[in-house]
């Protein structure tokens, strides 16, 4: 007897549909059987939840309630079970109903545990390649091994650490795996063998993205590897080397501050670079929304005046620049505000007027100096002077600056007797450094020699009374009357002196123009060349210390 064939006489169609058939029956009792496994599972999570009174002491973990899926509910009531720790009970509002549950829960905590980990196997069971069942179960697990109840710890904490590496290989993007991971081999170095260390050595490189995790467990990597290894798994991201630096500092460890500190600069470039790229593509493909995110979090991630250098503050400008100007901020809360001041602080030929320009038309509350300034800046004197009038407080603070700029618009346009009724306009405060400066530039222009003289022995004489050993202030900062015709190739040094491992950033008028690490000492240079006017220079001790200033001097270099 030949095989079964088709109308078309062709064999085995038949047995195929039989066996198709057949594959599908046991699929559809496979998802059956499946489907009534979560359901168990979700009804167990509810019993759970009742038994250990976790929604009364957790109210949202009542959403486990509202999940499909009986396994995602366990997940829920399980993350409950590893909050319950003497811990996490408020000090204060507790009803006595909540207080008593607490007081049964505590009491109970190697039952709740024990019944959570049972739990979370049966919902690894159902959902077999859901990576955050494993992670809760190490993390039960290591609950587990810190109770009375659990004799065994040493074997805990093997069983833990393969299931988070089971997690891990399943969802290697989940960044608290990794942390969880590598917290564990530190801790728990000696409970583990030889391959296991070396493997523990990419854990730990990939756990410190994570800053929190460099906080708690970096010392004890040192301890296990030494200086020079443990810091080389930090990777090249500011966060956590500042945090690896600020641990060295607070152990008194100078040259593990210093291997960590010479690697904050260049991972904060590599990051501006990053950004940079994404914000010009996000404007170049006119992605907007994608371009105010960008800028967004650029000025979180990097404040104005991070790198106060010509590479830095194109940055920056670049910025600014690209910003959308379609959403309207206030001056006292929206980032593209401290760029505007930032520039407008003695770096105004660093960035484009029309940047400055759309960036404050965007912006509520703009002081009128500001406004004035601005409108300056893109040739329209006549609105500068049209705001300026308006004014009802010429404030010496906030409007010398304008004031000298206006003078110096004329003197560029060759009217300086325009320039010299600008400053005439503005009486109060004509001792001060960039009005001297601002005068001298007159008077020179309209040849007039005892006025000259008059301004030149001002400054001379703002120089010679200048203290910098005293002149600093409480905050770290040191104002000093810059005059470019004098200062040549001076430079001003300043020492500092610190009990404890220091980093130091130093620079003038909001920018950072370097860092430094101190120990019992060091000293930083600064040079005055391009400066002109009053410049405000500080220092701020960013890690460790703190940092004194110890000696300050304006010396020329040989």
């Amino acid at each position: 007897m030949g095989q079964p064939s088709d109308a078309k006489g062709r064999p085995g169609s038949r047995l195929r549909r039989i066996s198709s058939a057949g594959i599908c029956l046991l699929l559809a009792t496979a998802s059956v059987a499946q489907f009534n496994e979560a359901r168990r599972v979700g009804a167990w999570a509810s019993q759970f939840e009742r038994e250990f009174s976790v929604d009364l002491r957790w109210p949202w973990a009542k959403a486990a309630g509202e999940e499909p899926v009986g396994d995602l509910a366990a997940d829920i009531v399980v993350e409950a079970a590893l909050r319950d720790t003497p811990e996490n009970v408020p000090e204060e509002g507790l009803s006595p109903n909540l207080r008593q549950a607490w007081q049964r829960t505590l009491s109970r905590r190697h039952e709740e545990l024990q019944t959570a980990r049972e739990l979370i196997l049966a919902a690894i069971a159902t959902r077999p390649g859901w990576a955050y069942h494993k992670f809760l179960l190490a993390n039960v697990v290591l609950a587990a091994a810190e109770s009375p109840g659990d004799a065994d710890r040493f074997r805990q904490r093997q069983l833990a650490a393969e299931s988070l590496r089971q997690a891990a290989r399943s969802a290697p993007g989940l960044d608290a795996i990794w942390a969880a991971l590598g917290e564990l081999y530190a801790r728990e170095w000696e409970a583990f063998s030889a391959g296991v260390h070396q493997e523990a050595l990419q854990v730990w490189r990939r756990a410190f993205l994570d800053s929190g995790v460099v906080s708690r467990e970096f010392m004890a990597v040192v301890a296990i590897l030494g200086r020079g290894p443990a810091t080389d798994l930090i990777p090249d991201a500011a966060t956590p080397l500042r945090e690896a630096a600020r641990r060295f500092s607070q152990a008194g460890d100078l040259e593990g501050t210093a291997l960590t500190a010479t690697r904050i600069p260049e991972a904060q470039r590599k990051d501006r670079a990053s950004r940079i790229q994404h914000i010009e593509e996000s404007d170049r493909f006119g992605d907007i929304e994608g371009l105010r995110a960008a800028c967004l979090a650029w000025a979180s991630a990097h404040p104005a005046g991070e790198f106060d250098d010509r590479a830095g503050r194109a940055q920056d400008a670049r910025v600014l620049e690209l910003w959308p100007g379609d959403t309207n901020g206030s001056w006292p809360r929206d980032p593209r505000a401290n760029l505007v001041r930032y520039f407008l602080n003695g770096r105004n030929s660093d960035v484009k007027v029309s940047a400055l320009v759309r960036a404050v038309a965007s912006l509520s509350e703009v002081p009128d100096a500001v406004r004035a300034r601005v409108k300056l800046l893109g040739g329209d004197w006549k609105g500068a002077e049209e705001i300026a009038n308006k004014a009802e407080n010429l404030d010496p603070l906030e409007w010398t600056s304008y004031f000298v700029e206006l003078s110096r618009f004329h003197l560029g346009r060759g009217n300086a007797g325009e320039a010299r009724k600008a400053l005439e306009r503005f009486a109060e405060g004509q001792e001060e450094c960039d009005l001297l400066l601002a005068r001298r530039e007159i008077a020179r222009a309209l040849q007039e020699k005892p006025l000259l003289e008059a301004a030149q022995e001002d400054l001379n004489q703002k120089w010679r009374l200048f203290d910098p050993q005293n002149a600093w202030s409480a905050m770290g900062t040191l104002s000093v009357c810059v005059d470019p015709e004098r200062v040549g190739n001076q430079t001003l040094s300043v020492s500092f002196a610190s009990e404890s491992p220091a980093i130091v950033s130093y620079g003038a008028d909001g920018g950072r123009s370097g860092t430094l690490v101190v120990g019992k000492s060091a000293a930083a240079s600064i040079p005055l060349r391009g400066f002109s006017g009053l410049r405000t220079f500080e220092i701020q001790t960013v890690i460790g210390g703190p940092a004194r200033v110890s000696g300050t001097a304006i010396q020329s270099k040989s």
